[in-house]
């Protein structure tokens, strides 16, 4: 669950010392401010004494100050007066652990960790975040400082948009995002403006707030030996930014982008359209939207909107049609531009594909993994059926009604692991598959699946030590049981033998498993990152894994038993660093070749 801390301390809560925090002087460069800014309009200040820790002793004339027309508020504590990030960081760096779930996703473990400064904003468009703030002179602390704004929610949900910049040092000079240089005893402190720009407010409709990670330098991390987690984290030199104030910008045009299709995928003779809703904030702007559709190969469709004229809290929603002339993929830009400024950008994908005439679909081998509303998925049967139905998908949508995966023709494709289970799926839908399967990713021991299977090194049969046997002998009684129960409680049902590693097939097999227990060899591959094309032995690849349990069943004597493949199989990724969407597409259109040829 994700830590909530406030923005800002209660000023009746700090107390008379306040101002202590704040050493007095003339305005110079910081005008002082009086009043509160108004929440509702274009500047958010932070406040950041729950992680300020530093103190230098720079000179302001008050806590609440105002540079280059920028408002601040500056920290109130006897102790300290800025935020120092020499200890930002990962905090798992050094162990890298390959937990299924990662503990920096759930954000920082105690309020006020040094190493995971993490404040809130409301949720809104923002234009760009302004820092008071100064780099250290050591060259051996960098001067980046790096943004992660989104949701640390764990496995509940993590997204995050990465922003960040380079803080020029104390006796540095100004860089491209310097919007002022203010002289200060310690040096200069600097005015920085880091750009935002990117529209995503509308992804986060459910929460009341971003939360904002501030830290060092972002790098992809790879896990090693086993690259089993692809993730960008805060690494590198620690960085030896001074933060004394933090505001953030909304954007003055706060936009929306939607349309009538689930996932933006439309079919022939549709044109794909979207809805843009634009809400003024702040201040009276005029502008206008300007829509971008490119497609695979870099051809480009822009459609622009008549001049509009928006003010604070009113909304204006125009229609944006695209005329696009190639069928696949697109990336949509829909930008809304003042003059030859943008202020604000909001992208998205979209797919436009022919008119389905497909006639088999009822027929159709191809399904995919449904969380159904858990891990921030749609729980919406109405956005997720047409998905099923565009993609020619026929198994899935697990978690939702019988009612709902008929209204679209979809079957559920996780099969139970017991007659019992058979028997339970097929009163919630008659129209359940009747199949079985025996045993899902069940090992016998690590000893025994870290390595190559007995028949494809020619080495004697492994042999099993007392834990391991003890171990094969429940998975033996089980799998006897399952298989006779079903049988006899539903002789045309369809028993396929386990969807997980080689080395438990095989070790079942040259036991002479009873051939009449089953139908089928079940296969789970989960390819991952793997070009299908890998070769054997690596039974986690898709085309390689079905290769060795022919084999295994034909040496054992099981050469009338096909495979099948059931509940997860192939697993592209295209988190960080992995895959792009067009190698995943790729890879996706081989596997199912391979597939389809056992």
């Amino acid at each position: 669950m994700t830590r909530r801390y406030p923005i800002g301390l209660p000023l009746l809560s700090i107390g008379m010392y306040l101002w202590c925090g704040v050493c007095l002087a003339a305005e110079g460069p910081f005008q002082a401010r009086k009043g509160a800014v108004a929440t509702a309009g274009l500047y958010v200040p932070v406040r950041l004494e729950s992680h300020a820790a530093d103190r230098l002793g720079v000179e302001f004339p008050s806590r609440h100050v105002t540079v280059a027309g920028v408002p601040f508020e500056l920290v109130a504590s006897p102790s300290a007066d800025n935020l120092f990030l020499k200890s930002a960081q990962w905090p798992d760096w050094q162990e890298d652990p390959s937990s299924y779930y990662a503990a920096y996703d759930r954000g920082p473990e105690l309020p006020g960790d040094p190493r995971r400064p993490l404040f809130q904003v409301p949720v809104a468009d923002y234009a760009a975040v302004y820092l008071l703030a100064a780099a250290d002179d050591d060259p051996a602390l960098s001067n980046t400082i790096s943004f992660r704004i989104g949701a640390f929610d764990g496995p509940r949900r993590t997204t995050l948009h990465d922003v960040g910049a380079e803080v020029p040092r104390w006796n540095g000079k100004r860089n491209a995002v310097t919007q002022a240089v203010c002289p200060v005893a310690q040096g200069n402190l600097y005015l920085v403006r880091v750009p935002i720009g990117k529209a995503f407010a509308q992804d986060f409709t459910d929460e009341w707030a971003f939360d904002v990670e501030v830290t060092k330098q972002l790098r992809l991390a790879i896990r090693r030996p086993d690259p089993c987690r692809y993730q960008i984290r805060p690494l590198g030199l620690p960085s030896g930014v001074h933060l004394f104030g933090m505001t953030f910008l909304r954007s003055p045009v706060q936009v929306r982008v939607s349309s009538d299709q689930a996932g933006h995928v439309f079919n022939a003779p549709q044109t794909p359209t979207f809805r843009v809703q634009l809400r003024g904030v702040g201040r009276k702007t005029a502008c206008m939207v300007e829509a971008v559709a490119t497609d695979f190969y870099g051809q480009q469709q822009v459609v622009r909107t008549d001049d509009l004229a928006l003010a604070p809290g009113t909304t204006i929603e125009r229609d944006v049609t695209l005329p696009v002339t190639r069928y696949g993929y697109h990336e949509l830009s829909v930008r809304v531009i003042a003059g030859r400024s943008e202020l604000v950008r909001r992208e998205t994908t979209f797919a436009w594909l022919p008119k389905d005439t497909r006639r088999h679909r009822d027929e159709s081998p191809l399904g995919t993994w449904d969380f159904s509303g858990t891990h921030y998925t749609p729980n919406d049967p109405d956005v997720v059926g047409p998905l099923y139905v565009k993609a020619g998908l026929r198994y899935g949508m697990f978690g939702f009604s019988a009612e709902a995966r008929q209204k679209y023709g979809v079957l559920a494709g996780n099969e139970p692991r017991s007659a019992e289970g058979l028997g339970k799926a097929l009163e919630k839908d008659p129209l359940a598959p009747r199949r079985v399967l025996i045993f899902h990713e069940h090992a016998i021991s690590g000893p025994h699946i870290l390595r190559t299977p007995d028949v494809f090194t020619g080495r004697s049969a492994y042999q099993l030590d007392a834990k391991e046997q003890e171990r094969f002998d429940q998975l033996w009684k089980e799998a006897i049981e399952t298989g006779q129960t079903t049988r006899q409680q539903f002789p045309d049902a369809k028993l396929a033998f386990g969807n997980g590693n080689p080395h438990l097939l095989e070790e079942f097999l040259r036991r002479k498993f009873p051939a009449e227990l089953f139908d089928s060899r079940g296969n789970e591959a989960g390819s991952f990152m793997r070009m299908p094309e890998t070769q054997p032995p690596d039974f986690v690849a898709n085309n390689a894994s079905l290769w060795m349990d022919r084999q295994i069943l034909d040496h054992y004597g099981y050469a009338d038993k096909p495979i099948t493949q059931c509940y997860e199989i192939c697993y592209p990724n295209t988190n960080p660093g992995n895959l792009s969407l067009q190698t995943q597409a790729a890879y996706y259109v081989r596997h199912i070749l391979h597939s389809l040829a056992w």
